[in-house]
């Protein structure tokens, strides 16, 4: 690239035989140079936006690619030790490939969208003033351009792949067995309060404390310590023995009718994050400068 800014340089001081203000010849070298290089890079993006929506399309493009593998949603997925919990459960296991093939099989739709948006920043004539930004710049301005549009689309697909891959039907029977397990050890938690309360109150009922020294002696005979059971219940033990038990409340987390947000939100994520390594390494083929 750098052979292409000598070439036009020495194209604008060879072309004239005439006197040149040269302040104005280097302005316009640059607006050239600055031109080439977008025409240039908006052609290799629009072929690598072609090549990410390939490679994630296809079979275990998202599965099998740590930067962009959707995890289970909670309440399944956990974050720490995700790995392991999921290892531990087959169906989890299945469910977790089933959500990611789905992603896979509605990418095809993303494509289109993503070079119409592509062309909007070319059309407006962004596309230098986006090269000479920041690295990531373009990936930023194109999911500015495109985000809505690329939602739309891939979340009715994805819906119908969830559907095919009955990735839906696993994740609602998932979720509903694992309420049940919370509630069951939120009645077994509750129960382990009760039995340390009363057992409390079976150590407090077997001390029996003397009045005074004449008892002790012998001298006179000890009032009878009050029962226990005679005495008012303690707040936290009626609390707890309570006719009423409130449910527990439902662990926070993705509902299944929602599975199909959650799964094109992080689809989209996926999306974008390759493309802004795509192009990082279409700068340095073409060796676009961080500013000029």
């Amino acid at each position: 690239m750098m052979r292409l800014v000598l070439a036009l340089l020495t194209s604008l001081l060879v072309s004239s035989c005439t006197p040149v203000d040269y302040e104005v010849m280097q302005e316009s070298a640059v607006a050239r140079l600055r031109q080439a290089l977008a025409q240039r890079f908006s052609t290799e993006f629009g072929k690598g936006i072609d090549a990410v929506m390939g490679t994630l399309a296809a079979e275990g493009g998202f599965l099998n690619n740590p930067l962009v593998k959707i995890l289970l949603p909670p309440p399944l997925g956990v974050a720490l030790a995700v790995g392991q919990a999921v290892a531990a459960n087959p169906e989890e296991a299945l469910l977790e490939t089933l959500l990611n093939t789905a992603a896979e099989q509605a990418i095809p739709v993303a494509g289109p969208v993503l070079n119409e948006a592509l062309q909007s920043l070319v059309l407006n004539g962004k596309m230098d003033t986006l090269l000479s930004g920041e690295p990531g710049a373009v990936t930023a301005a194109l999911r500015a351009e495109g985000e809505d549009k690329l939602k739309a689309a891939l979340l009715p697909a994805i819906g119908k792949s969830l559907e095919s891959t009955g990735a839906g039907k696993l994740y609602t029977t998932l979720v509903a067995a694992r309420a049940q397990v919370d509630q069951v050890e939120a009645v077994l938690d509750k129960a382990g309060e009760v039995t340390a309360v009363i057992d409390e109150a079976g150590d407090i009922a077997s001390v029996e404390e003397p009045e005074d020294l004449d008892a002790l002696l012998g001298t006179a005979a000890p009032e009878p310590a009050p029962a226990l059971a005679e005495e008012e219940e303690p707040a936290e033990l009626a609390d707890l023995l309570g006719e009423e038990q409130t449910p527990p409340t439902p662990a926070p987390g993705t509902a299944p009718e929602d599975l199909d947000d959650y799964l094109t939100e992080r689809a989209v994520n996926g999306i974008f994050t390759l493309l802004a390594e795509k192009e990082d390494s279409i700068r340095s083929q073409l060796e676009v400068p961080e500013t000029f």
